[in-house]
């Protein structure tokens, strides 16, 4: 009697854990880019907020201080 010779290869089982390993490692990662990206855009709304705000601060007190030399001159302070 021979022996029948069966190719090795594979089991479905084997390619189908490899495929789900795979896909978790590649939703992963697509994930972590989308999330980087999204909180680089935060940053940078925030920084750019941050020095428009500190712009208005700076715009106002100039205002203010030139008011003040000009109410001081205009009475004779000055």
């Amino acid at each position: 009697m021979q022996k029948k010779e069966y190719k090795k290869g594979f089991s479905i089982g084997e390619v189908l854990i490899a495929a789900f390993i795979l896909t978790v490692g590649v939703v992963s990662a697509v994930t972590l880019l989308t999330r980087s990206i999204v909180d680089t855009i935060d940053s940078r709304n925030l920084v750019i907020a941050s020095q428009l705000a500190q712009e208005g601060t700076e715009l106002v007190r100039n205002q203010r201080d030139n008011n003040t030399v000009t109410a001081a001159w205009t009475i004779g302070l000055i």
